[in-house]
């Protein structure tokens, strides 16, 4: 098993017919710039504080690679390859209960494959690995 994240992609289904391709896992950089952006700038000396505007959205953001939704005109709502900032302005523009939607079905995305991942840790604890031995004369 590689302690390395491999780029891999995940479709996910929504209600209408609609779909998100996320990102398979995060990178330890992507998940440390996510809880970064949930915290507020505080001065000097200040206690951190969480903004709780960016919670949630940052979790999307970092996962969010595309999607199939459109607008009112039926038109594409382009967010593949955009800035994060401009990903956030258009996941703002959603209803509620779409932008609940889209966290909840990445939150479960995400707590699946912390499992999937456990699951497979725990299969290698019981697995004893056997190194080679040296035939070269000492």
């Amino acid at each position: 098993m590689s302690r390395f994240v491999r780029p891999e992609t995940v479709k996910l289904d929504l209600t209408d017919g609609d779909w998100l391709l996320v990102k398979r896992r995060l990178t330890a950089g992507e998940e440390r710039h996510a809880f970064a952006r949930i915290l507020k700038q505080t001065a000097v000396g200040e206690r951190m504080a969480l903004d709780f505007e960016q919670t949630g959205l940052a979790k999307i953001v970092a996962y969010l690679l595309d999607w199939s939704l459109v607008d009112d005109t039926g038109a594409a709502v382009v967010i593949r390859d955009q800035a994060p900032a401009t990903v956030e302005a258009i996941l703002l523009n959603l209803d509620p209960a779409s932008f609940a939607e889209i966290f909840n079905a990445i939150t479960a995305h995400e707590t699946a494959q912390l499992d999937a991942l456990d699951a497979e840790k725990k299969s290698q604890a019981g697995v004893t690995r056997s190194f080679p031995i040296s035939t070269a004369a000492g």
